[in-house]
């Protein structure tokens, strides 16, 4: 099992890319109320992707702890089945003597 959510940071990266691209623009832009409004949106936008990262590699640290947690009681699982047919071969043989 792989951790539950892919490496977003590179796509996050690009989206602030933008979002700068998007703010250099603004001296080229006639209207001041647009110049505003794309203010207004892109405020504090590039910190809300940052912590959306943060929250990403949380969640990819804990997929990754369940991941390692899996991996043991798959091992613990096969360690009783063996166990489990030493354990019926036994009876077998004692039953057939």
């Amino acid at each position: 099992m792989s951790a539950p959510v892919k490496h977003t940071c590179p796509d996050i990266d690009k989206l602030i890319e933008k979002v700068r691209e998007v703010l250099k623009l603004k001296p080229d832009l006639s209207s001041e109320e647009i110049i505003s409004e794309i203010n207004y949106h892109l405020w504090g936008f590039e910190d809300k992707l940052n912590e959306l990262r943060y929250s990403n590699d949380e969640l990819r640290k804990w997929g990754e702890g369940l991941e390692d947690e899996l991996k043991e009681s798959e091992a613990k699982i096969e360690a009783l089945e063996a166990r489990i047919e030493e354990l019926e071969e036994m009876i077998t043989a004692n039953l057939i003597n």
